[in-house]
């Protein structure tokens, strides 16, 4: 899709979702979320990693998302367990 920006318009990516689906979960807990999202995969890689990306990417446009950072520091706080727990 094309968005709009202060240099113009833009090309991007946009996920979305219908909340009338059956796909779409409601009354989820920020700590069930981040459980998936650690382990998460999909055809485009990494939930993690899409999420890490998009914190970052969003700080170098002078955009903090604080409840984007938690998660991003929960989820990892989940993989490093799960490392921990495998050496």
């Amino acid at each position: 899709m094309t968005v709009e920006s202060d240099g113009g318009p833009v090309r991007a990516i946009a996920f979305v979702i219908d909340r009338k689906s059956r796909a779409f979960v409601a009354g989820v807990s920020n700590e069930e979320i981040a459980d998936a999202l650690a382990v998460a995969v999909g055809i485009w890689g990494l939930m993690a990693d899409y999420l890490y990306n998009t914190v970052v990417q969003l700080e170098a446009l002078g955009i903090h998302d604080s409840y984007l950072w938690r998660m991003q520091e929960m989820v990892a706080e989940r993989i490093e367990a799960a490392a921990a727990i495998a050496d």
